[in-house]
């Protein structure tokens, strides 16, 4: 879990609906690592991937919500996914 001092995304996939989103931008991703323990506990597969500073080493900005989410349909191992609204798959709000 990391708190760096710039806001970054984070893309959640839930791998038993074949769903992805990303949310943020947030400075802690603990809240959605709490809400994936909790997912994981009621048997539900979904990753939480955050997307920092070092995203940017190609880039002279980091990436976008718009950019993640076309990023990720066109990755073959996410061919079969479909992107849905942020607060979907994890919603950490409902976990505290």
């Amino acid at each position: 879990m990391l708190k760096p001092h710039q806001p970054f995304l984070i893309t959640i996939v839930d791998r038993d609906k074949k769903l992805f989103t990303v949310e943020g931008p947030t400075f802690d991703d603990t809240p959605w690592y709490e809400a994936q323990a909790q997912a994981s506990t009621a048997g539900r597969k979904v990753d939480v991937i955050p997307h920092q500073s070092w995203d940017t080493i190609d880039r002279k900005e980091p990436p976008t919500q718009s950019t993640l989410v076309d990023q990720t349909k066109r990755d073959p191992g996410f061919r079969d996914f479909r992107c849905v609204s942020p607060g979907t798959i994890l919603n950490p709000q409902s976990f505290r």
